[in-house]
């Protein structure tokens, strides 16, 4: 699924290469940083930077793709948080695994066209497989 990663980190650098901060693809205990924007990285030492990779990745397996409060809907595509100054994109793979996207809020495309995206992104490697 790192190959859904890279289409999909690929898919946002084109549709918006400034805003784009971070790519994380994570599956049970591992994780893969897969884009990092060079301020992000900055803004932490090594050790804090691995802490904050970390607790977005608790936050995506917390979001499972399936679940039973909201089984009448179908499975979950993207998990959307949306905070004054970023936004982050859970896409479930599995319970335990996905991909983590965190997006600068001001200058991003609208909260759809960055779904959708994502998950066309997915859709293709998918479908290639």
């Amino acid at each position: 699924m790192e190959d859904a990663a890279q289409s999909l980190a690929e898919r946002y650098r084109t549709l918006t290469p400034d805003t784009l901060r971070l790519v994380v693809w994570y599956g049970g205990d591992e994780h893969d940083v897969i884009h990092v924007r060079d301020d992000v990285v900055e803004m932490y030492s090594p050790g804090e930077f691995e802490e904050k990779v970390k607790q977005l990745v608790v936050e995506g397996i917390s979001d499972p793709p399936v679940q039973e409060s909201f089984r009448l809907f179908g499975s979950m595509g993207v998990a959307v948080r949306r905070f004054e100054k970023a936004v982050v994109l859970h896409f479930p793979v599995d319970e335990f695994s996905g991909i983590a996207v965190t997006l600068d809020k001001d200058g991003s495309p609208s909260l759809d066209t960055l779904v959708d995206a994502g998950i066309d992104a997915l859709d293709e490697v998918r479908s290639d497989q």
